[in-house]
């Protein structure tokens, strides 16, 4: 993914494709069963979920998809390989269930904040505006629910922004703790106010306060241009 270079109206749709398969990899690391998807670009209109391009979007599409929306993904590309395109499609079942889960639990938030993470990076790499307001900005943002890891943000040494679902002993810019399970639940998917979660302690900030504004000003615009599942 890191070589894919989506067109200006295929940001959206990208970055839905990218945080699907962090998502997905994440569940895999909790030894839940589903698809690795390895999205890839097909031209500016198209983009494949799986590293076979057997279950093929359009930008529109795949956006509908995230919403909730029925779409028919490319007919032909999906019987190619009908067992692993079924697979595939089970993955985005098994992904949106984890969206729409009502009890929260340590593992559900892993896995959606890891996918935010991605959608926020997504736009930090691509969208021109967001690029434009981190362009002399670099480090390591750390995310813990107390004292639990739950993922981090980081720039490599040629500007590229990545997310990690390891603990490095690499020393981070930011750390951000979120208090309880509601409250990091919704900061994994863009809905944390940082004034007043920040006024009522829900949100500890440590590091360089810069980066995690402007970091969260970004992540904010994604949240509102990328669709996910509806859940609150």
């Amino acid at each position: 993914m890191k070589n894919d270079h989506p067109a200006k109206e295929q940001i959206s749709a990208w970055a839905i494709a990218c945080s699907l398969s962090a998502a997905s990899k994440e569940m895999i690391e909790q030894n839940i069963w589903v698809q690795c998807l390895q999205p890839k670009l097909q031209g500016p209109s198209w983009i494949s979920l799986t590293k076979e391009n057997n279950l093929i979007f359009s930008n529109v599409n795949l956006v509908c998809v995230a919403g909730g929306t029925f779409a028919i993904p490319k007919i032909a590309c999906l019987l190619k390989k009908p067992i692993k395109s079924l697979g595939a499609l089970l993955t985005l079942i098994m992904i949106r269930r984890v969206y729409l889960k009502k009890k929260h639990t340590m593992e559900q938030v892993r896995i959606l904040m890891l996918a935010g993470l991605e959608t926020a990076v997504c736009y930090l790499n691509f969208h021109s505006y967001s690029k434009s307001i981190m362009a002399d900005e670099s480090g390591k943002i750390d995310f813990y629910l107390k004292e639990e890891f739950l993922g981090s943000v980081s720039c490599s040494t040629n500007n590229f922004w990545q997310t990690s679902n390891r603990n490095t002993q690499e020393k981070p810019s930011i750390v951000v703790t979120f208090k309880d399970l509601n409250t990091a639940y919704r900061g994994a998917l863009g809905k944390i106010d940082p004034l007043v979660d920040a006024a009522e302690k829900n949100v500890l900030i440590r590091g360089r306060i810069p980066l995690i504004e402007k970091f969260s000003y970004i992540s904010r615009l994604a949240m509102k241009e990328v669709p996910i599942p509806k859940t609150l």
